[in-house]
């Protein structure tokens, strides 16, 4: 016998097993007009499932969907709510794929049940089975069965629909929803999003190396290869939106240090500072990733402080930090004794990519945008970008976990990994900062002086 809980659509064991076998649901009658199904959550293209009522601005809050959700009937739409489903589960038949329920026939069985406190049926094969209709794809000795979370009397509608919406803008929070309560495999978003619609989602009309008139500050994540540097410039407006302004390849530390040292032009010409037209805007934070050749990477971050820019060391970190970012200090042993090293926590900063690609809207606070170009000239970049999902992986002890990965292993994901240190580097920047926008243009921290 084997139990357990769906993972990834196509590479979960336990559904492999279930799709072999008679792969039964469980049907239950509707209060309302005694015709059986079997419960699903639904979606808001379908008619039956868990609905619940929007605010007026037509939003899905957490405590209204708890509040006010029900479960409509998959044959009338009829409101089921919560002290409808003890009598609904105690008359449900397990029924293999392929067949259908004999309503009248169920439901007299299982009153019949009920009432005697034992089986009113001799169980000798699905083709005797009274209260099923139809022949089953599979009818061996390989019986499977699925069951979800919303047949659970513990667990109501309301706390269904809860935990849907509350996880919506988190892919693996979503994900976790999925798998965990509605007992489905979860399909990677990245292969629902292509590149060219993410394209369409994010190019803007600024042309490259230009920010956005709004701008509080600039960042740039690199990641270190073998034989060269990729780079994401980003330019990051109010609530926390990034703008990719620039990106590419690097050959060495000089190409690298003199994007570091550019000074980018703000707005279509709409920045307030005439100031800030002339000076222009240069990056400040940006973060290295020192997994490869870190002594380099340390190297030419000292260089850099000697020329008074701001570049700092980084690394990914797979296990949790408790935080986005953690920054400590190589000890004795190590090859780089005592240098700083900003430790990234790869979940975190992963979800927060993963949103800018497949929830947020062009409109919604915080979405992404991208510098002027056609879809041709960005389809690496966003390829890059997409090529990351979680996957279910085992540890060193054997143990389930889940693991961010690239999808392709034949395509890179330099890009996304930039992308991710840009936007710590933003939050670093801006720690404990509140950036005040100068009549003149610019900003200033409250804590510190004008600059």
């Amino acid at each position: 016998m084997l139990e357990g809980t769906p993972t990834i659509k196509g590479s979960s064991p336990i559904e492999r097993y279930r799709l072999a076998g008679s792969n039964c649901r469980y049907y239950v009658p509707c209060p309302h007009c005694k015709r059986y199904q079997w419960l699903e959550f639904g979606s808001p293209d379908t008619r039956h499932g868990v609905k619940w009522d929007k605010t007026d601005d037509g939003r899905s809050d957490p405590a209204r969907a708890e509040e006010t959700a029900r479960y409509a009937c998959r044959h009338g739409s009829k409101q089921i709510h919560d002290h409808h489903r003890g009598w609904m589960m105690r008359r449900g038949v397990w029924v293999p794929e392929g067949c259908e329920v004999h309503d009248k026939a169920a439901l007299r069985i299982t009153e019949t049940s009920l009432k005697s406190g034992q089986p009113e049926w001799t169980w000798n094969g699905w083709q005797n089975a009274e209260w099923i209709k139809g022949t089953p794809v599979r009818d061996s000795s390989a019986a499977s069965y699925h069951l979800s979370t919303l047949y659970a009397l513990a667990v109501g509608w309301g706390d269904c629909a809860r935990a849907f919406v509350e996880a919506k803008g988190s892919p693996p929070k979503l994900r976790n929803v999925v798998n965990q309560w509605f007992g489905n495999t979860w399909e990677i978003l990245a292969k629902k999003t292509t590149w060219e619609q993410l394209g369409d989602r994010w190019i803007n009309q600024l042309p490259h190396g230009v920010a956005p008139a709004d701008t509080t500050c600039i960042t740039i994540g690199v990641d270190k290869q073998q034989e060269h540097y990729v780079y994401v410039v980003t330019a990051w407006g109010p609530n926390d939106r990034p703008h990719d302004l620039a990106y590419g390849y690097l050959d060495d530390h000089a190409e690298l240090e003199a994007i570091i040292a550019t000074r980018w032009s703000a707005g279509g010409g709409s920045v307030p500072a005439a100031a800030t037209r002339t000076r222009g805007l240069q990056a400040e934070l940006t973060l290295i990733d020192s997994g490869y050749r870190p002594k380099d990477v340390h190297d030419f971050v000292d260089h850099c402080a000697g020329n008074g820019r701001k570049v700092a060391a980084c690394r990914g970190s797979s296990t949790p930090l408790g935080a986005l970012y953690t920054i400590k200090r190589n000890g004795k042993q190590s090859a780089n004794p005592g240098r700083r090293i900003i430790w990234v926590d790869t979940s975190e900063s992963e979800e927060w990519i993963d949103k800018l690609l497949h929830t947020l809207k062009p409109d919604d606070p915080g979405a992404q945008t991208l510098h002027a170009g056609s879809l041709g000239e960005h389809e690496d970049f966003l390829v890059q970008c997409l090529n990351g999902a979680q996957f279910l992986d085992n540890d060193s002890r054997n143990q389930a976990r889940e693991t961010w990965k690239r999808i392709d292993e034949n395509i890179p994901n330099d890009y996304r990994d930039a992308k991710r240190y840009a936007y710590v580097a933003m939050k670093r920047t801006v720690r404990g900062r509140q950036r005040v926008v100068k009549p003149e243009g610019g900003y200033f921290n409250q804590q510190q002086k004008r600059r």
